[in-house]
């Protein structure tokens, strides 16, 4: 919400005196930028504290000079310069949200930055080869916990990677489905039937047969702790 008060003659003056001319004259602006000399954001914008609270200069500028604060659904204030900085009154001029998108793009602001994947991006903790070693190992059967450790990221991170959600760019085995079906001698069959057939583990046999494994040593070899039997439907 807006502070229902305005700014009295006394902040006025103080606030007026924050501000210095620039000597440069925009196209179709009859008078240069007022710019605001003390605090800003990183975006530029200027704030200072008035009612309990901080609000962009540009506002309260243009409040001052409407005697008004913006009305239901004019939310923003807006610059005809594109100067953050500037509380020039008549380069402000009252928006909704919409409008101001509307002003940003058709004058070339509204410009999404480049998408960064890989080892490019800023992130980037893991290079190309790693991500290859990370979803082969896995598709070998290491853990995610031991890759993790590993390759000193999360396992969070080693997931995504497997599955194929994080690193999409960069080819790979990937882990980021069950594979619900195998060719046993020349034959389709299904894992699940297999594993509910033989009483293993559907974790533990998806991952022998993925491996290379024929089917009798898949349900005969010893199961490691920690996986629980195939006993209904998956």
């Amino acid at each position: 919400m807006n502070p229902i008060t305005l700014p009295d003659s006394e902040f006025e003056l103080k606030f007026w005196g924050r501000f210095v001319r620039s000597a440069v004259v925009l196209p179709n602006l009859e008078l240069s930028c007022l710019e605001w000399s003390g605090a800003r954001y990183g975006n530029g914008y200027g704030h200072a504290s008035f009612a309990g609270r901080l609000i962009g200069t540009h506002v309260l500028a243009w409040v001052i000079m409407h005697r008004v604060w913006p009305g239901p659904g004019r939310v923003e204030v807006c610059h005809h310069c594109d100067n953050p900085p500037c509380g020039e009154p008549t380069h402000l001029f009252d928006g909704t949200r919409k409008e101001n998108y509307e002003d940003s793009r058709s004058k070339g602001r509204h410009v999404l930055p480049p998408h960064i994947v890989g080892e490019q991006h800023p992130g980037a903790k893991l290079t190309e080869s790693d991500v290859v070693v990370i979803r082969q190992l896995h598709a070998n059967g290491a853990k995610q916990i031991d890759l993790a450790s590993r390759f000193n990221c999360t396992q969070a991170t080693i997931s995504s990677i497997t599955r194929g959600k994080a690193w999409a760019s960069v080819d790979g085995v990937l882990t980021h489905h069950k594979v619900a079906r195998v060719d046993i001698d020349g034959s389709e069959a299904s894992i699940k039937d297999l594993a509910l057939k033989y009483g293993i583990p559907y974790t533990a046999l998806r991952k022998r047969l993925l491996k290379g494994w024929d089917l009798s040593r898949a349900i005969t070899q010893p199961i490691k702790k920690g996986y629980r039997r195939c006993t209904s439907p998956i």
